[in-house]
């Protein structure tokens, strides 16, 4: 299904240094490095700016074949929306603090990640193969896709309910996000991801002295 406007690939915002940057691929690069910085600092504004990222997202994804990628931009639309709605709420109520999982939650996280991604991967040749009218595009990079999508989903999960693991696997999936999107020629939004490892980083620095001032006894915060 064609894109027209503002909304394809082929609509070029400028060009820097000859690379010829697309609407879609600029404003989307603004809002998403704006909202993980904002998200970084516990600001509740994250949440409205990240919306502009996933709409933006969805459409360049599905125009590169990445499924995986655009279904994930569906998935993190209503998750931003309950984390708006539950930053939002502390305001009313005392401050959610940041607490991280048992060892035995992080090593069940992991297999669910690992088996998703297989399941994922191959179900998005499928499609393909089976609907090519609406998914023109071959499936690019069809288990790395899903495997970044799937450690994604609880990665917004977690940080949507303050978990400071939340920034460990979103350290993981911005160096996949870098490789793919260079490999796929969208450059800027590999820069953005390079941009984002600094800032995981970042916002796992602070979240984690949050953590520390907030709960000094950190075997009562682990569930």
């Amino acid at each position: 299904m064609p894109m027209s406007g503002y909304l394809s690939i082929e609509s070029i915002f400028c060009e820097v240094w000859g690379y010829p940057l697309s609407f879609l691929e600029a404003f989307g690069t603004l809002a998403g490095i704006t909202a993980v910085w904002l998200a970084a600092r516990s600001n509740i504004l994250t949440w409205p700016v990240g919306i502009v990222n996933i709409l933006a997202s969805f459409f360049l994804f599905y125009q590169l074949g990445l499924y995986s990628g655009m279904f994930l931009q569906v998935y993190f639309l209503i998750t931003g929306l309950y984390g708006w709605w539950y930053w939002h709420r502390q305001n009313d109520v005392p401050v959610q603090p940041v607490t991280v999982f048992s060892f035995q939650r992080r090593m069940a996280f992991l297999l669910i990640i690992a088996l998703a991604s297989v399941l994922l991967g191959w179900a998005m040749i499928r499609m393909q193969e089976d609907f090519s009218g609406w998914f023109p595009q071959e499936v690019a990079f069809p288990y790395f896709d899903a495997f970044a999508t799937t450690a994604s989903v609880l990665g917004n999960w977690f940080m949507a309910r303050r978990k400071l693991e939340n920034w460990v696997i979103w350290l993981a999936v911005d160096v996949i996000y870098v490789c793919l999107y260079a490999t796929k020629g969208i450059y800027l939004y590999s820069i953005q991801y390079f941009v984002f490892c600094l800032i995981a980083a970042m916002g796992l620095r602070h979240w984690w002295k949050e953590y520390k001032m907030q709960i000094p006894d950190e075997g009562l915060s682990q569930q």
